[in-house]
């Protein structure tokens, strides 16, 4: 990490909130920061006032609209890394990928002015198992799943609880159903737990009976 990074950091933590969870970056309460707030408060309007948008609308109704979401971030530094020439299988394994193959495809520069690779998000160009998906309403997961899955949340203090049983303390997520709703599983909070979204990946494979992929942390080697 570059000194000027440590400096930078080392100056925040005397001045950012206290957290009982010691968060590098929490809210003002001193907690896990709203995913939309961050989005709306600070990155979008950051990116406009850096000229990083798109005019929409025509005459006096006409706005701007930021360009990228956060994860565009993780584009644009593993692009950058690949330009600065980075060992590959290194950057395979520091962004989590099955292969080097999807990592250069996900990560080289499109254009020659940027590094920043802009992906499609209208309806009719995502994958076609999303295009063809019934909403969340139909597939169960409505207005009180969502309460369920905040109270989730809550109680298990916005951490996955996989990784604590690991000893590591990572972000929560996603929601878990501990037995699946296609096996006769409930909404029922005791039925939900708290995960990051890698382990309700792993676990989901194997609720399928899938191969769970092996992971890598970030030194190289297997978690």
């Amino acid at each position: 990490m570059p000194p000027k990074v440590v400096s930078e950091l080392k100056a925040w933590k005397l001045r950012c909130p206290v957290s009982e969870l010691d968060l590098v970056f929490p809210n003002k309460a001193g907690k896990v920061q709203d995913y939309g707030h961050l989005l709306r408060r600070r990155f979008y309007p950051l990116q406009i006032a850096a000229g990083v948008s798109d005019k929409v609308g025509k005459g006096e109704k006409a706005t701007y609209q930021a360009r990228y979401g956060i994860h565009a971030l993780r584009h644009a530094a593993a692009s950058a890394w690949i330009a600065q020439g980075i060992d590959l299988k290194r950057l395979q394994v520091w962004l989590g990928h099955s292969s080097i193959e999807l990592t250069l495809d996900v990560s080289l520069p499109r254009h020659p002015d940027t590094f920043i690779r802009r992906l499609p998000m209208t309806r009719d160009t995502r994958e076609p198992w999303k295009r063809k998906r019934n909403s969340a309403n139909e597939r169960g997961y409505g207005s009180a799943w969502r309460k369920v899955r905040q109270q989730a949340l809550e109680r298990d203090k916005h951490l996955c609880q996989d990784c604590l049983d690991k000893g590591r303390t990572t972000v929560a997520e996603q929601v878990d159903h501990i037995i699946p709703k296609a096996k006769g599983g409930t909404d029922d909070l005791s039925n939900c737990r708290s995960l990051c979204r890698p382990c309700h990946d792993d676990k989901s494979a194997r609720d399928l009976g899938h191969r769970v992929k092996k992971r890598f942390g970030a030194d190289g080697w297997p978690e």
